[in-house]
């Protein structure tokens, strides 16, 4: 499911949600889960939208990977502030895979010492063949 019909579902949900429950907020609270706040609860973040018959914003969840959200002003696109894996987010918003940050390098690690250990033993290998040749070329005393 893209991005904008979730947005737009959660949004209906929040909406449908909101008019079944009959809110008692203060002007200016936020609004969760049929509860009032001071702010958005972590994990959600406000879309300056008011909840019917009331003058609280509206708290909608943040993507599943967001620990913290925020709306650019401007494009009203949604980023992560800070991530649930705590790998932190990327210059675009999102947060970083823990396969690219974690598991990708450990296996290039891994590959690179191989790769250097069979040579080192490689190395000994030819090492040993040409002391032996050596030694066997030499005659006895």
């Amino acid at each position: 499911m893209s991005p904008n019909k979730k947005l737009f579902f959660q949004l209906l949900l929040v909406i449908i949600t909101i008019q079944a429950a009959s809110s008692s907020c203060k002007s200016y609270d936020y609004y969760y889960n049929g509860q009032c706040y001071d702010y958005c609860p972590r994990g959600t973040y406000s879309n300056y939208s008011y909840a019917s018959n009331t003058s609280s914003y509206i708290c909608l969840d943040c993507p599943s990977e967001c620990a913290y959200c925020s709306r650019n002003s401007t494009t009203k696109a949604l980023y992560c502030t800070s991530c649930r894996n705590g790998l932190g987010a990327t210059a675009t918003g999102g947060c970083h895979d823990v396969f690219d940050v974690v598991v990708k390098p450990t296996i290039a690690l891994a590959i690179y010492l191989g790769a250097f250990i069979t040579l080192k033993i490689v190395a000994d290998v030819l090492r040993r063949k040409k002391l032996q040749a050596g030694q066997q070329g030499v005659p006895p005393a």
